[in-house]
């Protein structure tokens, strides 16, 4: 008989993320999910498997505009190490999906009245529920992001090679000279 811990601590990680209802901007975030699932059946991709970077900036772009309620949004990401660190945070940062095991990962952080709250629309790649919408005291350990310079950084990077993603960010792009 196969060892059956792992997936029962695997379970008790995904209980943990309980969603809360009373985020104020929750119809936006279902309406997110919805309409970025349809992109992705429509392009022909059948998941939300390795979509988190078009899914985060989705989110953040619809909640930045439409938005009412929001002191910030800000977008969040955690385990991906950029070329130009040497920094070992990034290796104990990003989604807790087993006890041993964190994955790269992009989401969105927005604070109101001064609470943080994690977004998510592409959780479920992880075994998580489609959307994820709970105060970030209550996502940790599970979401762990990394310091923002690196955030940023690794944006940077991803800006540069894709200008539609940088637009949806709400960077300028310059076509001569790359991201403002």
């Amino acid at each position: 008989m196969e060892n059956r811990k792992p997936l029962r601590a695997t379970l008790k990680i995904i209980s943990k993320l309980k969603n809360d209802n009373s985020f104020p901007e929750l119809e936006i975030v279902a309406m997110a999910r919805k309409q970025f699932t349809q992109l992705l059946e429509i392009s022909g991709i059948g998941s939300t498997q390795n979509s988190c970077v078009f899914a985060s900036h989705y989110l953040y772009m619809l909640l930045n505009r439409f938005s009412k309620t929001l002191d910030e949004v800000a977008l969040c990401g955690g385990g991906a190490i950029p070329s130009d660190h040497d920094d070992v945070t990034s290796l104990l940062t990003g989604v807790l999906v087993n006890p041993i095991r964190r994955e790269s990962h992009m989401w969105v952080r927005a604070v109101v009245n001064g609470t943080p709250w994690i977004l998510d629309i592409s959780a479920d790649q992880f075994g998580f529920s489609q959307v994820v919408h709970l105060k970030e005291e209550n996502a940790h350990p599970i979401y762990l992001a990394d310091p923002q310079p690196i955030t940023e950084s690794v944006l940077q990077s991803a800006y540069e090679n894709d200008p539609v993603l940088a637009q949806m960010a709400g960077h300028r792009v310059n076509k001569s000279s790359g991201v403002n």
